[in-house]
């Protein structure tokens, strides 16, 4: 399986990954980050506008493609579209950052990149196969969304379980605390899972859901988003 590695380093140790021997991206700052941290580049690709000049000439790759500021494709998404013959593609660091809207626009490369998977130093994002085993690892929480309308959502070995549910967006939201099993199965075409309201928790979040959003507006990642959420309720 040959794979590629694309770098935009945010909150992500670099370190922790072995490189060798693997196609390497540097993507803008990226590039620079992965200089610093020794890693060899087989490309550098970007505008550059996230370095300065002098960062850039320290920038060591075989290939730098510099891209003009002014264009319809994100230094990320054309990176990509560089690598999209590779069996997958980790994009190391692109969760999390000062601009939120990044995030969300690395989120919706998942249409288009079906082999995508998002890691930093505290997540790991993919879609789902229709059938999945999630063992035990250094993750402690599962979340579920769904990219587009998923049909008969079934979870098992998790804390909170579900069977044969529909899940109709990505504005749908769970977050599914790990299971006690050694394995937890889920069965989806996409990630996906549902807030426990019918059951005993409901009281938790007040009358008709109220509650439940003034929980997600207030709490995790959507706090930095309460503005958008207050805009378009």
């Amino acid at each position: 399986m040959v794979d590629a590695y694309l770098i935009i380093g945010n909150n992500c140790d670099l370190t922790k990954y072995d490189l060798k021997d693997k196609f390497v991206v540097g993507i803008d700052k990226g590039a620079y980050l992965a200089t610093i941290n020794n890693i060899e580049l087989d490309l550098a690709v970007g505008d550059f506008d996230s370095v300065t000049l002098e960062e850039l000439k320290t920038i060591n790759a075989k290939k730098i493609i510099k891209l003009n500021p002014i264009k319809d494709e994100t230094d990320t998404l054309y990176a990509l579209r560089l690598c999209k013959n590779f069996d997958k593609l980790y994009l190391l660091g692109g969760i999390s950052g000062k601009r939120i809207e990044h995030f969300v626009s690395n989120l919706m490369l998942f249409k288009e990149f079906k082999n995508l998977v998002l890691i930093d130093d505290n997540s790991l994002i993919r879609l789902c196969d229709y059938e999945e085993n999630f063992q035990k690892d250094e993750y402690k929480f599962y979340s579920f969304f769904a990219l587009s309308e998923v049909e008969g959502l079934s979870l098992s070995g998790f804390k909170y379980e579900l069977t044969d549910y529909q899940l109709k967006s990505i504005a749908s939201l769970c977050q599914q605390e790990q299971g006690t099993a050694e394995g937890a199965a889920a069965e989806a075409s996409l990630m996906a899972n549902h807030m426990d309201l019918r059951h005993n928790n409901a009281r938790k979040y007040e009358n008709n859901g109220t509650g439940l959003y003034n929980y997600v507006r207030n709490g995790g990642w959507f706090a930095h988003a309460a503005r958008f959420m207050d805009d378009h309720s």
